[in-house]
């Protein structure tokens, strides 16, 4: 099942990828929607190469994940491995930029049942599918919101 979502950003392309690789603040994200976040790398090389270990809310139960930082190119996408009890996710972030000042940022999930336990987990995600591109459009644009918030206030990108 793949999942596709676009928002433009009142933001310069690299105002929006410094916030994309903020991991502690992606992490807190995560936390404040439910999610247990361990990291499992040391965190010298930065983004590329990030792992984790969480806990995350799915049909109303906890449920075991990994997920590891797949593809790091610099202000151009990042992608994401992520396993779910049988089911395999991956989600690419990229930006472009329509003008010096505004980024595209758009996000792609494609999401695999690997087990039948699996299948059982993605096949209600299969009948909602409309209503979770709606989700990820809407959290696309509240992140868009606050980095274009952020980069009105911090004129030059954070590294």
């Amino acid at each position: 099942m793949k999942l596709t979502a676009r928002t433009e950003v009142a933001a310069p392309r690299p105002h929006v990828f410094s916030a994309l690789s903020d991991i502690p603040a992606l992490e807190e994200m995560a936390r404040e929607r439910g999610a247990e976040v361990t990291r499992l790398d040391d965190g010298r090389n930065g983004p590329a190469g990030a792992q984790w270990r969480l806990t995350v809310p799915l049909q109303g139960r906890p449920r075991a994940a990994t997920a590891r930082v797949a593809a790091y190119e610099p202000e151009d996408r990042i992608a994401l491995d992520v396993e779910i009890e049988g089911i395999a996710a991956a989600l690419e972030l990229t930006l472009a930029s329509p003008a010096p000042d505004r980024t595209l940022l758009g996000a792609d999930v494609d999401i695999r049942a690997r087990t039948l336990s699996g299948r059982l987990l993605v096949q209600p995600l299969k009948l909602a599918r409309g209503n979770l591109e709606d989700r990820l459009r809407r959290r696309l644009e509240a992140f868009g919101a606050r980095v274009a918030a952020g980069s009105a206030a911090d004129p030059a990108p954070r590294s």
